[in-house]
C-alpha cells in the first residue's frame, strides 16, 4: 500500500474538504438568516431537479473511465482517447437532460415555482458534461484538485456574503453556491485537458463505450435515487417550506457524505493501481477505517448536541430538527459501507448487475416504509425510512462483496465505533448544558479513547510521516 501517497492525498484532500464543507456552512449560516426558511427551500429543492440531470449526464462513464485510466494512465494517446469519448457522450446526454429538466418544470403546475431556479442552475448541468475529476482519480493526483476546489469555494463565500441580502436574491445564492461545482469542472477541465489533449472520437468507439457503461449508469441513477427520494418525499407533504426545513439537517448530512466520498476517492486512486488480493483487502479496510474515524463520533454527537449545532449553524427555526438530524447522520455510516463495498469493491469486480438489484430494492423499501413512517411521526419518520432503506442496501452488498476480499472490517468498525459510543455514554453522564463545553468534551473524551484503541494503526502513521519529512528536508 502507497501510504505515504494516500497520507499526501489525504491531506490535501482534507483540506480541501474542509473549504468545501466549511464554506457552504458558514453561507447557510448567514444567508438561511437573510432569505428565510421557505426561499431556502425553493433553492434546495431546485438543485436537487438540477442534479437529477447531472447524474443522467454523468451516466456511469466516469466509473469506467477512471478504472481504464488506472490501468493506462502512462499512455497519454489513449487517456486522451478515452477523455475525448467521455466528453462526447456526455455532452449529448447534457442535452437530453437539460431539455427534460426544463419540461418538467414549464409542464408541471406544481413545480411551476422552481422554474426560475432551475433555469438559473442549468449550466451547472451543461457543464457536469466537461468535468474531468475521474482522470484526477485514475491518475492518482487527487491534490491539484484539491486546490482548485479550495480556491473556487472560497470565491463562492466571498460573493454569498456581499450579494445575498435578502429572499429577493435567492437565485444569486443558488448561483454562487452550486454554481461553484460548474466552475471547478470546467477549470479542472482546462487543466487536465492540457495533460491529456482529448482526440476525437469514432461513433464506433462512442457505441462501444456506450454499451460498456449501461450497468454502471444504472448503478448511477440507482444511487442518486437512494440518496435524493427523500427530500422528494417531504416536498410532497409538506410543501417547499417542509422541504425547507428537511433541508438544513439534510445539507449539513450530505457534507458528511461528500467527506466520506472524498476519503473514498483517494483510496479508490490506489485501488485501482492494486495486484493482491491481500493489498486489495487492505486498501477496502483502510478506507473504511478512515471514514469511520472521522464520522461514527459525528453520528454519535449528533444525538445529543444535533439541535444546538441547527440552531448554531442555521437558525433556531430548525432546532425542532434535531432528531432528524441524529438518524440522518446514522444513515452515513451506512453509506460509507455502500460506497466502499459497492461503489468499489462490487464495482471493481465488474458485479454492475448485483449492486444495481440491491439498489432497486432498497429504493423500493424506503418509498414503501417512508409513507407510514411519516405518517405516523412526520419528517422524522421520513429520515427513518432512510436509515433503513441505507442500512438493508450496505448489509446486502457486504454480504456479496465477501467473496472478493480476505475479511470484513469487523475489526474497523470495532475500532471507530466502540471509542464513539464511549464518548456518547460520557456525553450521557455528565449532561452538558451550553454546546461549546458538550463539543470541547465530546472531542477530548474521543481522542483519547480513539487513540487508545488505535495505537498501533497510529504509530505506523506516525513513522510514515516522519520518514517523509526527513526525506523532504
Amino acid at each position: 500500500m502507497q501510504r505515504g501517497r494516500i497520507l499526501s492525498a489525504l491531506s490535501g484532500s482534507f483540506a480541501a474538504e474542509a473549504i468545501n464543507r466549511l464554506v457552504p456552512l458558514i453561507i447557510l449560516h448567514v444567508v438561511v438568516r437573510r432569505i428565510g426558511v421557505s426561499a431556502s427551500g425553493l433553492v434546495e429543492f431546485s438543485s436537487q431537479l438540477v442534479d437529477v440531470g447531472i447524474t443522467f449526464t454523468v451516466f456511469g462513464y466516469t466509473s469506467v473511465a477512471a478504472l481504464e485510466i488506472g490501468a493506462i494512465r502512462e499512455n497519454k494517446g489513449r487517456v486522451g482517447a478515452i477523455i475525448g469519448e467521455v466528453m462526447a457522450l456526455k455532452l449529448v446526454h447534457a442535452a437530453i437532460a437539460l431539455v427534460a429538466v426544463l419540461g418538467v418544470v414549464a409542464l408541471h403546475p406544481a413545480y411551476g415555482k422552481y422554474q426560475p431556479f432551475v433555469v438559473a442552475l442549468s449550466f451547472v448541468l451543461v457543464a457536469s458534461a466537461f468535468d474531468l475529476s475521474y482522470v484526477h482519480i485514475g491518475t492518482s493526483r487527487m491534490l491539484s484538485l484539491a486546490g482548485l476546489t479550495i480556491t473556487v469555494k472560497l470565491f463562492s463565500l466571498a460573493a454569498a456574503l456581499r450579494f445575498v441580502h435578502g429572499p429577493a436574491d435567492a437565485i444569486i445564492y443558488a448561483l454562487v453556491t452550486f454554481g461553484a461545482n460548474g466552475a471547478i469542472a470546467l477549470a479542472n477541465c482546462v487543466m487536465n485537458a492540457r495533460r491529456f489533449p482529448p482526440s476525437m472520437p469514432t461513433f464506433a468507439a462512442l457505441g462501444r463505450r456506450f454499451r460498456a457503461s449501461l450497468p454502471y449508469a444504472l448503478t448511477v441513477l440507482l444511487m442518486m435515487g437512494l440518496e435524493r427520494y427523500d427530500i422528494f418525499v417531504v416536498e410532497r407533504l409538506l410543501g417547499e417550506h417542509g422541504a425547507g426545513l428537511y433541508a438544513g439537517p439534510i445539507r449539513l448530512v450530505r457534507s458528511l457524505v461528500q467527506l466520506a466520498g472524498t476519503i473514498g476517492t483517494v483510496f479508490l486512486g490506489e485501488l485501482v493501481a492494486t495486484k493482491s488480493r491481500e493489498d486489495f483487502t487492505r486498501h477496502v479496510n483502510a478506507g473504511l477505517w478512515a471514514m469511520y474515524a472521522l464520522l461514527a463520533p459525528v453520528c454519535v454527537a449528533a444525538f445529543f448536541l444535533g439541535s444546538s449545532v441547527l440552531s448554531l449553524v442555521l437558525s433556531p427555526d430548525f432546532a425542532e430538527q434535531g432528531g432528524v438530524f441524529g438518524i440522518l447522520t446514522c444513515a452515513v455510516l451506512a453509506q460509507c459501507v455502500i460506497q466502499v463495498y459497492g461503489l468499489q469493491v462490487l464495482m471493481f469486480q465488474r458485479r454492475g448487475a448485483l449492486i444495481n438489484i440491491v439498489l432497486a430494492a432498497a429504493i423500493a423499501f424506503g418509498l414503501l416504509v417512508s409513507g407510514p413512517l411519516s405518517a405516523a411521526l412526520g419528517i422524522p419518520g421520513v429520515a427513518l425510512a432512510t436509515l433503513l432503506s441505507r442500512t438493508a442496501a450496505a448489509a446486502a452488498l457486504m454480504v456479496g462483496a465477501r467473496a472478493y476480499v480476505d475479511r470484513l472490517p469487523w475489526r474497523e468498525a470495532g475500532m471507530t465505533v466502540l471509542p464513539a459510543l464511549g464518548m456518547g455514554a460520557i456525553l450521557y453522564a455528565l449532561r452538558p448544558e451550553r454546546l461549546g463545553p458538550a463539543l470541547a468534551i465530546a472531542a477530548l473524551a474521543y481522542a483519547v479513547l480513539f487513540a487508545l484503541s488505535n495505537r498501533t494503526r497510529l504509530v505506523n502513521l506516525a513513522d510514515i510521516v516522519r520518514a517523509r519529512r526527513r526525506v523532504a528536508h
